[in-house]
C-alpha cells in the first residue's frame, strides 16, 4: 500500500507551465502538484492523502469561475472526489493579495442555544453549490467532510456540555477575479488498485496524472 504513493510521489512533486482551457474564454496554468499527508483534518474512517493542485486561473470574460465544477477522477476505482479545500490570491503567485478561504457548510452547525458557531463557515443553502451538476455515470461521489474540532474549543458555555465533534461537508463560492493563484485540495482514498487520477472541470478532463 505504501509503494502506491511513492510512485505518485515521484511524479506529483514535479513543476507544470501548461496552460489548459477550461471553459470558454476561461484557463487554468498547473504549476505544481503534489501529495500531502495529515494538513487537513478530516472526518474520514479512512486512510486518505490530500492531492494538491497549485495553479493561475484565469478568466477573459465577465464570468465567475465555477469552483465547486472541479472534481478528481479516480477511473480506476471509479470514485469522483469532490474538493476538500480551495485557498486562492488575487494575482499570480500565493504572495499576492486579497487571500481567500472562503467556504459554505452543507450540513447546519448549531450550538446548545440554537445559534452558528462564530468561527466556522457559513451556513447558507441560498449558496448554489454545483457539485452534483457534473456527475459522471458509473462514479461514485466522495465527499469527506471536515473535522472543525470539538463544540467546546468553538464555544465557551459548552465547556462543561457533552464533547460532541463539529464535522460538514464544505464547498465554495464562485470567484469572480479576473486572474488568481490558487490550490485546489482533493482527498485521495487509498485502495488496493492503483487509482488513475484526473482533475475535471465541469464535464471536462482537464489534467491526467500519468505514471511511470
Amino acid at each position: 500500500m505504501k509503494k502506491l504513493f511513492l510512485l505518485i510521489l515521484l511524479v506529483s512533486q514535479l513543476t507544470f507551465s501548461q496552460t489548459i482551457t477550461i471553459d470558454e474564454g476561461q484557463t487554468l496554468k498547473i504549476k505544481k502538484v503534489k501529495i500531502a499527508d495529515g494538513n487537513i483534518k478530516s472526518d474520514s474512517k479512512e486512510n486518505t492523502k490530500v492531492l494538491i493542485f497549485q495553479c493561475v486561473i484565469k478568466s477573459n470574460v465577465k464570468k465567475s469561475v465555477d469552483i465547486n465544477a472541479f472534481s478528481l477522477l479516480d477511473v480506476e476505482n471509479k470514485i469522483r472526489y469532490r474538493l476538500i479545500r480551495f485557498e486562492s490570491w488575487k494575482g499570480k503567485s500565493s504572495i499576492g493579495f486579497g487571500h481567500s478561504t472562503e467556504s459554505y457548510l452543507k450540513t447546519e452547525i448549531l450550538d446548545k442555544n440554537g445559534n452558528p458557531y462564530e468561527l466556522l463557515p457559513k451556513y447558507d443553502p441560498s449558496k448554489k453549490d454545483s457539485f452534483y451538476d457534473y456527475n459522471f455515470d458509473g462514479f461514485t461521489n466522495c465527499e469527506i467532510p471536515l473535522d472543525f474540532g470539538s463544540n467546546k474549543r468553538h464555544a465557551f458555555n459548552e465547556l462543561l456540555s457533552k464533547n460532541k465533534r463539529l464535522v460538514s461537508v464544505v464547498y465554495f463560492p464562485e470567484s469572480k477575479w479576473d486572474e488568481f493563484f490558487s490550490q485546489l485540495q482533493f482527498p485521495i482514498l487509498i485502495k488496493e488498485k492503483k487509482p488513475k487520477l484526473e482533475l475535471c472541470y465541469k464535464k471536462k478532463v482537464i489534467y491526467k496524472i500519468e505514471y511511470e
